[in-house]
């Protein structure tokens, strides 16, 4: 006798019932362990949700879009480096007293950055003893002295470099370390007039000091000329007052 069409319906209704009706956890036969735990859930094969239940769970762990495309997502720093004391003095020495802890923190990579450039090529100024070299990277520490968003290695770093390494522009330059950028400007122009008119050695004594300046700045953040703007600026203000 061949069953109808209705009875094979409702055998298969049932059998969906009895699925979705066992209960969340399958034990297998070799489970009942005495080392489990009585609260740690049987040991089987992994419980499969529902479709809606599973998207609900995925969908509580999904990042929202909004965070992974913005723009600040994009220009936070990978890892966040934890500030010492003496960079953060170092920082403020520098003027840069308007940024907290974790702004100096985010600032303190990128701000090396501009120096470690000036030094080497200031360095290969001073191995080709190339006054017209030495008189370029003058024009360049000017512009940083001149313009406090306008410093020539600090733009190539904001229109290029940070969008590489996913880092924040840089800041600013505060006043003392502009006046250290004027500082630099007289030496590699005194430098490069030392090269031109036959002078090597005073050119790679000025030179050199720059250079110096630079990898100090570079490595420590202490700044020469920002220790000198503050120590005359509070030399001044004390014979004013």
């Amino acid at each position: 006798m061949t069953p109808s069409r209705g009875t094979k319906d409702s055998a298969r209704h049932l059998r969906r019932r009895r699925v979705w009706s066992r209960p969340s956890w399958s034990l297998p036969a070799e489970s009942g362990r005495d080392d489990d735990a009585p609260g740690d859930p049987p040991r089987g094969k992994p419980v499969r949700l529902p479709p809606s239940v599973a998207r609900t769970h995925r969908s509580e762990f999904r990042r929202p879009r909004s965070e992974t495309n913005s723009p600040i997502a994009r220009d936070r720093t990978p890892t966040m480096v934890e500030l010492s004391t003496t960079v953060d003095r170092n920082l403020d020495r520098q003027g840069f007293t308007g940024l907290d802890r974790e702004a100096k923190a985010r600032y303190a990579g990128p701000l090396r950055f501009t120096p470690t450039v000036g030094t080497v090529l200031i360095l290969v100024g001073l191995i080709r003893q190339s006054p017209s070299w030495l008189a370029a990277m003058a024009l360049i520490a000017l512009s940083g002295a001149a313009f406090p968003k306008g410093m020539i290695i600090d733009q190539v770093y904001n229109l290029a470099v940070r969008h590489l390494v996913h880092a924040p522009p840089l800041p600013a330059t505060p006043q003392p370390r502009r006046f250290s950028y004027l500082l630099s400007t007289a030496a590699l122009a005194g430098s490069a007039l030392s090269f031109a008119v036959g002078h090597p050695v005073l050119g790679f004594v000025l030179g050199a000091a720059v250079a110096t300046g630079g990898a100090i700045l570079a490595t420590t953040l202490w700044c020469l000329g920002s220790w000198i703007f503050t120590a005359l600026t509070r030399r001044l203000s004390g014979v004013l007052s």
